[in-house]
């Protein structure tokens, strides 16, 4: 198996875009997408609540203050991974973005959400990326899962 250059596609959760770097690997001829399992820490817990959409998740670490709004920006740290292979497809320290420029499940999962708290999130297909898909990255109607924490609220 020869390991090819890992090239970056640019994803697009909402209208907010992420930079996601997949490992290519081909093998006998057939090329396949590779990616880091997520780290043990990172990988999802059941997620044991559910909303009314649909939304999964669980509170790993609560937080503490007001959660942000449809109108507030935010910061974060989030791994994104496949639920059923554990394999990463994207992640962020850090990253600042508003909070209805993410896919709705992202959303709804932020607002639940107190500064400095830590989630496991669980985004049916129809609360993530749907039918369309990904690109190359997420295939159509595809569940995917987060862990995130919210770092800060920037208050608008």
């Amino acid at each position: 198996m020869k390991n090819l250059p890992a090239p970056t596609a640019r994803l697009r959760l909402g209208r907010a875009f992420l930079s996601v770097s997949i490992g290519l690997a081909l093998s006998g001829g057939a090329v396949s997408f590779a990616s880091a399992a997520a780290p043990a820490e990172m990988r999802i817990k059941r997620c044991t609540k559910k909303t009314a959409s649909g939304l999964g998740y669980h509170i790993v670490k609560p937080g503490r203050g007001l959660s942000p709004t449809d109108k507030d920006s935010v910061v974060v740290n989030y791994v994104g991974f496949f639920p059923t292979t554990r394999l990463t497809f994207d992640s962020g320290k850090k990253i600042s973005f508003g909070v209805t420029d993410v896919v709705p499940g992202f959303s709804e999962g932020l607002k639940l959400m107190k500064p400095g708290a830590r989630y496991s999130l669980c985004l049916p297909a129809a609360l993530a990326y749907g039918a369309q898909g990904a690109g190359d990255v997420i295939p159509p109607n595809t569940d995917i899962a987060f862990d995130v924490t919210l770092v800060e609220i920037k208050r608008q």
